[in-house]
């Protein structure tokens, strides 16, 4: 997590690849940066009714503190 005390959250995720040839080198892992606010607007299931931002979705820190400052 990036940006963790801030509402510019951003999620760093790695995933392991195997061993991807790249400029001479071998990658072993990629990474991506998301904006925490587009993962879970895509990520998300609004409600039938009627209700606007409804959310879903979420991640929570090991300690139980939601990452998205959301309730479900």
């Amino acid at each position: 997590m990036k940006n963790q005390n801030t509402d510019n959250k951003k999620l760093i995720v790695a995933v392991p690849v195997d061993q991807l040839p790249f400029n001479g080198k071998k990658l072993v892992v990629c990474f991506m940066e998301i904006d925490m606010a587009r993962m879970l607007d895509v990520m998300s299931i609004s409600a039938e009714s009627g209700m606007v931002n409804t959310t879903f979705c979420n991640i929570y820190t090991k300690d139980g503190f939601s990452l998205a400052n959301t309730v479900l």
